[in-house]
């Protein structure tokens, strides 16, 4: 709908490989096979399969859109619970020259209490990780399964961090 009424151009469909048992399959792949039934043309469609977080959404989208010098106004899309922390995310990590939109879509009830609570977990975290990083600033997004675990070593830290600053 947005790519007819033109509001938009182009779309990054971002997500990763989420089940190890099939690597190749990405969300972004998948939302596009979806895209593609629905009747988007495929020229429209760029696909981000690199990252495993918001964060990462954010990082990964960022360079394709300053390597193919798009717009600097971005619409994110993402669920209703998850849209407040995906636009801090993607703002603090794109800087000031980008302006952003969100839109949420629904998700089913059953679920929306669990990923509130899981969202609000996260966006803790990542108020505090992003505090550390000047704005527009690029960060270094670490896998779970290298650097001798450093992924767990920070979460840990931040853990510790986060619980010292609701703890006083």
């Amino acid at each position: 709908e947005l790519l007819q009424k033109k509001v938009i151009r182009k779309i990054i469909l971002s997500g990763g490989s989420t089940n190890p048992k099939f690597p190749k399959l990405t969300e972004a792949l998948l939302m596009a096979t979806l895209l593609l039934e629905k009747g988007v043309r495929k020229s429209s469609l760029l696909l981000e399969e690199k990252s495993k977080d918001t964060i990462g959404n954010a990082v990964f989208s960022k360079d394709i859109v300053l390597k193919k010098k798009l717009r600097t106004d971005v619409v994110v899309i993402t669920s209703n619970y998850h849209l407040k922390r995906a636009l801090m995310i993607f703002t603090h990590l794109y800087g000031n020259e980008f302006s952003f939109i969100g839109m949420g879509s629904k998700r089913f009830m059953a679920h929306k209490l669990e990923l509130i609570i899981k969202e609000f977990r996260s966006q803790e975290y990542d108020k505090l990780l992003l505090s550390k990083v000047k704005i527009g600033d690029h960060i270094v997004v670490m896998s779970n399964k290298g650097f001798g675990g450093i992924h767990q070593k920070l979460l840990k830290a931040l853990q510790y961090s986060l619980d010292s600053k609701i703890a006083t």
